[in-house]
């Protein structure tokens, strides 16, 4: 990283193919899990690093008063990385091979590759075009865009260990796990610098404003006969985003294959509901034959699954 570097806008579209590559050539099997985040040796070493600042060799006075003045700002990441993690969820999140027996996360994959690109002077704009080129060759899953703050914060204290362990600090050995090729840091009392800004700026980031923005989901919902999708709030939307997780796995199909079938589930039924016909249905009913979110409620499940298989047979 030189200081002199001109940060870019987005990830290259170097980056961006050469992350698709390796995301399309080492899909995970079931069999492997994802490498699992110590997150207890993070919260060691943090701690460890914070008592030691206390008392810096002199050459490292200026890095460990930066370390001070924003112990909260790196002990809070630690804790956001927790308690964003469930291990059920981790697990869940579609993989890369990193060996026979161990996987990564690909969405922890794109996070380490960010703060690289941008040069660890991260944006809103920035995260967000970044996703937007990654998904113009590959759409991210919605719990992929759920667990993207947490895993840039991971990304950034990965590289903050560095800058530690380059300070010649007595730390635990911490293993998180990264892929080849990650941030390089050539001065770590500049590096320290931009990763505490970068950990301030993703506490300061509207992460549900994201999700709207770049939910593959989202963008097929909204696309309904009744145009009844855009004015519901977000919690709503999010439900029927979750339903759609859901169903997917029920169904073994894609995240954007349930909710393509449903809008085409309406627009069926929308095309045989004319005149009389809809004169004679009582609104409540007209109203859920018009909108496609009935069909990914509870009540609507089973109706889309018997109207999915007619879809998908098409």
């Amino acid at each position: 990283m030189n200081n002199g570097d001109v940060p870019r806008y987005s990830l290259s579209s170097d980056k961006v193919d050469e992350l698709v590559r390796r995301h399309d050539a080492c899909t995970v099997r079931k069999n492997v899990k994802n490498a699992s985040i110590p997150v207890q040796k993070l919260q060691v070493a943090v701690k460890k690093t914070l008592r030691l600042c206390h008392e810096p060799a002199l050459v490292h006075e200026r890095d460990a008063n930066w370390i001070l003045d924003n112990d909260y700002q790196l002990e809070r990441a630690v804790r956001q990385i927790e308690k964003y993690f469930p291990e059920s969820f981790y697990q869940n999140l579609p993989g890369i091979i990193l060996d026979e027996n161990t996987a990564l996360p690909r969405i922890l994959d794109i996070a380490h590759a960010i703060p690289g690109e941008s040069q660890l002077q991260l944006t809103q704009s920035f995260i967000v075009q970044s996703a937007h080129s990654y998904q113009e060759h590959s759409y991210l899953l919605h719990g992929e865009l759920w667990a993207l703050p947490a895993m840039l914060r991971l990304a950034c204290m990965t590289v903050l260990i560095s800058c530690f362990k380059q300070l010649e600090l007595q730390l635990p050995e911490v293993s998180i796990p990264s892929p080849a090729g990650t941030t390089q840091i050539t001065d770590p009392t500049e590096c320290i610098a931009r990763v505490i800004a970068s950990l301030v700026v993703l506490n300061s980031i509207d992460w549900p404003a994201i999700v709207d923005q770049l939910s593959a989901i989202e963008s097929v919902l909204s696309t309904d006969p009744d145009s009844a999708y855009g004015q519901m709030n977000f919690y709503t939307r999010e439900r029927y985003r979750k339903a759609v997780e859901s169903l997917a796995r029920l169904a073994k199909q894609s995240e954007l294959t349930v909710p393509r079938q449903a809008i085409s589930i309406i627009s069926v039924q929308r095309s045989s509901c004319t005149g009389t016909l809809c004169s004679a249905v009582d609104f409540k009913h007209a109203t859920r034959l018009g909108l496609p979110y009935w069909y990914l409620g509870r009540s609507g499940a089973s109706h889309w699954q018997q109207h999915s298989v007619m879809v998908t047979k098409r």
